[in-house]
């Protein structure tokens, strides 16, 4: 009993402090869907679409639960320009052909997933995306900035999640990503400070 209760509590933990912190800077990933169409991330986000992005592992009862809601289906359905959603299948011990059943898969994700399905086998995006549980749904902004909003069940609430993501305001308007030094100043400059800024403007 006592040891069920620690598995418990340390489980309880991991899960609530191992994804990413809210804002954080989204990784760039490519992969191959299952019709054979290659996807990159931060093209689509140059594009000025929003990524919700859906990691499962076939084996995830509470995934397929999600998956049959069909609400990220309707949400792609219904903002084809805004948002593209993207499953990844994010175990690497799980067979890319388990997609369609067999073995220890729930079933045929191809009849419950509609938007862009795809594989990893090399586990690099659940790595990235610090994944500590199945499933979990991150919505990726076009500046990057990647936050949790779990399994919201509505079309609504999605698109007001999407609706969050701020916006340029100027025609040439830099923002800064991150921020890797110290506060020292030497004269008044910083010492060992280097920064990434990304284009955010509206235009070109």
């Amino acid at each position: 009993m006592k040891k069920l209760l620690l598995f418990a509590i340390c489980s309880i933990f991991y899960c609530s402090y191992a994804q990413l912190p809210a804002n954080s800077f989204g990784p760039d990933f490519t992969l191959t869907d299952i019709n054979g169409n290659e996807f990159n991330l931060h093209s689509t986000l140059d594009e000025g679409k929003t990524v919700i992005l859906d990691l499962f592992a076939t084996w995830c009862g509470p995934c397929w639960s999600f998956a049959e809601t069909g609400v990220l289906d309707d949400l792609q359905e219904a903002y084809p320009d805004e948002v593209v959603c993207v499953a990844v299948e994010a175990d690497p011990g799980t067979p890319a052909s388990e997609i369609y059943g067999g073995g220890s898969s729930v079933g045929d994700w191809t009849t419950v997933i509609d938007y862009l399905l795809m594989d990893d086998a090399s586990g690099g995006v659940a790595d990235s995306y610090a994944l500590a549980y199945y499933p979990t749904i991150y919505k990726i902004c076009p500046d990057r900035m990647v936050t949790e909003i779990g399994q919201l069940s509505s079309v609504n609430a999605f698109y007001s999640e999407i609706g969050s993501c701020t916006s340029a305001t100027y025609s040439k308007d830099a923002k800064m990503l991150s921020y890797e030094g110290d506060n020292t100043y030497c004269d008044g400059n910083l010492v060992n400070a280097s920064v990434t800024i990304q284009n955010y403007s509206i235009g070109s």
